[in-house]
């Protein structure tokens, strides 16, 4: 009498992981934990009796045993997509334009709109940059994301993240010799000051008790622009985390001191009335995605 065939799931965890050779990876990819992940490959291991990934360090390696079943798992898997996709009842094609201020449509959408295309081909998104809220109301945009306070913003906005006040700048901006540098070096270091924005170096330093003041040099107009700014050495920036996760989960800025204040202005996602439709959802749980991967760092 043959056993039961293990569950779907198990196999889709373990051809996502294998592609990826990594637990964490996998978890992005279906939307899943990673503990999940990990679960289900361990409970079909014990079910073949026999091990499929040897755990390393820093990922995966695969055993001869999982070599073997990966290619055939893949294209089974791919046999149920086709299968499916034959079937399904073609879906029409919808538009979604999100007007997003400039610096989070450059850390967040830009970079990962190719990704949201090719799982979700039903949806052609439409993205427009804005910065006054004048650029804003002529997007007629679905889904609006503005930086600002709450009054500015809107009724029915709801802050993205949890956000913080913080400063940072990169790696090599504080290059001092494996030394930890002081508020008093810092001094020595240009800081950037983002116009238009409530949140202030002064405001900063006076809620932690530091002194002096940070003289800025260089002014800009928006984080986006700061931030890049600091990824290329040009010095320290006082910006909201949530700009800053990208940049700091890839390693391009560090926290230039410890130490954060809560923000005055942040970023605020709001969906426009009688627009809240599934593929709008969809979007927004993408958005919110790449934010909790993001702060994940």
């Amino acid at each position: 009498m043959h056993r039961a065939t293990p569950p779907l799931s198990w196999f889709r965890a373990f051809e996502c992981a294998a592609r990826h050779l990594s637990f964490t990876r996998a978890a992005e990819d279906l939307g899943l934990t990673q503990s999940a992940i990990s679960q289900s490959v361990r409970s079909l291991e014990m079910r073949l009796d026999t091990p499929l990934f040897v755990r390393k360090h820093r990922g995966l390696a695969l055993t001869d045993a999982g070599r073997q079943l990966f290619p055939e798992i893949s294209q089974a898997l791919n046999q149920i997509q086709l299968a499916t996709h034959r079937l399904e009842t073609p879906t029409e094609t919808r538009e979604i334009t999100i007007a997003s201020s400039i610096s989070f449509a450059q850390w967040y959408l830009r970079p990962h709109i190719p990704e949201f295309q090719n799982a979700h081909p039903h949806i052609q998104l439409r993205l427009v940059t804005a910065l006054w809220p004048d650029d804003f109301v002529a997007s007629k945009a679905d889904i609006e994301i503005r930086f600002g306070s709450h009054n500015q913003v809107g009724r029915g906005a709801k802050p993205i993240g949890p956000d913080k006040l913080i400063a940072v700048a990169s790696p090599q901006g504080l290059s001092a010799g494996g030394a930890t540098l002081t508020w008093e070096d810092l001094q020595t270091r240009p800081f950037i000051n983002v116009h238009g924005t409530s949140n202030s170096w002064a405001r900063w330093t006076r809620t932690l008790g530091l002194s002096p003041v940070p003289k800025t040099r260089i002014t800009v107009d928006a984080y986006g622009a700061a931030i890049e700014l600091a990824v290329h050495h040009g010095g320290i920036t006082l910006t909201s985390a949530v700009a800053a996760a990208p940049a700091l989960k890839a390693g391009k800025l560090v926290i230039a001191y410890p130490g954060e204040t809560p923000p005055i202005d942040q970023y605020f996602l709001a969906i426009k009335k009688d627009r809240d439709t599934a593929h709008i959802q969809t979007c927004r749980d993408w958005i919110d995605k790449l934010v909790e991967t993001a702060l994940s760092a």
